[in-house]
Formats: C-alpha cells, structure tokens, sequence
C-alpha cells in the first residue's frame, strides 16, 4: 500500500480502465510503485536476481538504468546513443539495445554491464525487441511509417536468420513460448499472431483501443495488452485460446511499456513523460 504522498509524487496521473465488456472488471490492488529516469520510453523483462533494464531520456541524451525491483535503488547508468529505441534481456543475461535514425536502424548487443559486444545492423529503424525463451533468439520490430517486420536474428551467431512482414502499423511485438509465432499489437488496436515458419496470420483479433505493447505469460495462454492513450490507459487480460477478455486491470497515464514477472503473477507498467518516470507493479 501506497503512502498518499508517494503516490503523488511518483505515479503522475492515474486512471481507471475503460470498460465496454461485461467481461471487464476494475483491479482492486494497488500497485507498487518505483522510481525510474524521467523520460522512461522501454523497460525489460526482470531477470532471476531482481533487477531489471529502462531505457530512458530525451531526444538528445538516452542511458539505460538497471534498477532493483526489492529496493528500488539504481545499480548501473550507462550511456546510450540518441538513436536508442528500444531494450530487451535475455534470460541468459544479455542485453539488446535497438537503434533507430530517420532511415536506418540497428541492434547492439550488450553485456550484462551493459558493455557492447557486437552492432548488427537492420533493414530499418528498431521499434520493439523481445528474446525468445531459448535466451538466444532476439525478435526486432523494424520499420518505417508505411512498412513493418520482424528480423529474427540469432544473438550466438549475430546472424540474421529470417524477416517476416507484420501490419504497417505494429508497435510492440511478444513471440510464443515455443517460437513458432509471434503476436503483435498494432497502433489500431488489433492483435495479430503471425507463423514464424510459414509466414503468414495465423488469427488475429481488435481490442477497441490503440495499442501500445503486447506481452505473454511464461506458458503462453495468457495475453497481457496495453492499449489505450497517454491520457487513459489500460491492461486486457487475453485467453490466447479463446481470444477472449477475461478482465481489464488499470494503468497508468503515460503508460510507454509492458512486462511481466518470471512466474507470471506480476505485470510491470513502465510509466515515463518528460517530466517523470517509474514502473508500476500490479498482480496480473
């Protein structure tokens, strides 16, 4: 439980969901809240020792922090280019950062210090990144306003192994557990999964709102989609199985990013304006 105070002065504006399905509900938890850099655009997934990866800044300075989610404290800053985009880990420990100019993009793969090891280039500017269970696998969403794709690349090799093209119009991307597919969210608010063998839309389903990130439970049958604007926001839980809502949880205004815990029991909300920035942490 949150003191007034804090609440206050780290959480910015708050909002409850909107709701259009019966089968929506409002949670009843409060979240937890920790402070992060203001300007906070990505966060990672956290890791086996509690930590945890933001990207943050301005259009002219970006670093990424790593925080620890017990005690909020900021372990490591490091520099970034202001091309960086995006940031991902692996559950090896490996960092991705995606970089993204006005025609090119690129990824670099970083050490767990957040020392670069290798830049392997993309055909266009990084949007999303996410690792694939196998903790090698790096998924990037590349693309400019009229095309998007996928670029999977093989991080022990720092090789491309294929693209595939998603909706001109994705922005966040989550593969399935078992890396066949991949969902993405699109700016329209539909979600699409996609075979990553045969290259085409396996399903794909609107959810009423823009979206702005998509994530999956550790087994895969759960969704977790943050859609909404930076005023109003929120989180559709998502059967994967029956492409049905079971709820709507809360997030906050200026909601940027979505994650979930190792065991799947915790969503964590990256939150970030030019003014402020924190990750809340909510029971899924």
């Amino acid at each position: 439980m949150l003191a007034s105070a804090v609440a206050l002065a780290s959480c910015g504006r708050s909002n409850e969901p909107s709701t259009t399905s019966s089968q929506s509900r409002q949670s009843a938890t409060h979240p937890r809240v920790i402070a992060a850099p203001s300007g906070l655009i990505a966060g990672t997934t956290p890791q086996p020792n509690g930590t945890i990866w933001v990207l943050a800044g301005t259009k002219h300075v970006r670093t990424i922090n790593e925080i620890d989610l017990a005690t909020g404290q900021q372990h490591a800053t490091v520099g970034m280019s202001n091309a960086a985009q995006a940031v991902a880990q692996s559950s090896t420990g490996g960092l991705a950062v995606g970089l993204g100019s006005a025609h090119a993009g690129a990824v670099e793969l970083r050490s767990a210090s957040g020392a670069v090891t290798h830049t392997i280039p993309v055909g266009a500017p990084v949007i999303s990144l996410a690792f694939g269970d196998d903790g090698t696998t790096l998924y990037v969403l590349d693309g400019t306003a009229k095309t998007r794709s996928v670029t999977v690349i093989d991080t022990s090799t720092h090789r491309t192994t294929r693209t595939i093209g998603l909706p001109a119009d994705a922005r966040s991307i989550a593969p399935t557990p078992n890396q066949r597919a991949i969902w993405s969210l699109q700016a329209s608010g539909t979600l699409q999964e996609t075979s990553l063998r045969t290259r085409k839309p396996i399903e794909s389903f609107p959810l009423g709102s823009p979206g702005i990130a998509v994530a999956t439970s550790p087994n895969g049958e759960v969704l977790y989609a943050l859609k909404g604007t930076p005023s109003t926001a929120n989180i559709a839980v998502i059967s994967a199985a029956t492409e049905q809502i079971r709820h709507v949880l809360p997030a906050a205004a200026d909601s940027v990013d979505l994650g979930v815990s190792l065991d799947g029991s915790q969503l964590y909300d990256f939150v970030g304006s030019p003014s402020f920035g924190n990750v809340q942490i909510l029971n899924s």
